[in-house]
């Protein structure tokens, strides 16, 4: 896949993943950034392998993002509250997926 990587597409990549990176911390949808800059970079690999490239970035951007976050007592109560404010919900989605397998396999 990378036989044929100069030096100038190296630096091309690298370029547009930091971009995309950046894009993705501020607003999300940095791989939309990204994907474009491997398909002209990378233009002989398939199209499998470039997006399987996209989506490990993505997961290694994700798990460093989450990583450095704190987690205190505050927010385990605050998230404990707001599961059982909504727990009325569990039903109504549990009815929604169960009619839409009948449905689907019908």
């Amino acid at each position: 896949m990378f036989y044929e990587l100069t030096l100038a597409t190296a630096l091309f990549l690298l370029a547009a993943s930091f971009f995309a990176g950046f894009v993705d911390s501020i607003a999300g949808g940095g791989g939309l950034i990204q994907l474009p800059a491997l398909l002209i970079g990378l233009p002989k690999s398939g199209t499998a392998e470039v997006l399987g490239t996209n989506k490990l970035s993505a997961v290694f951007g994700t798990t460093t993002k989450n990583s450095d976050r704190s987690f205190s007592w505050s927010d385990y109560w605050f998230l404990r509250w707001n599961l059982w404010s909504w727990h009325w919900l569990i039903p109504d989605v549990d009815f929604g997926c169960l009619s839409g397998i009948r449905l689907y396999y019908s």
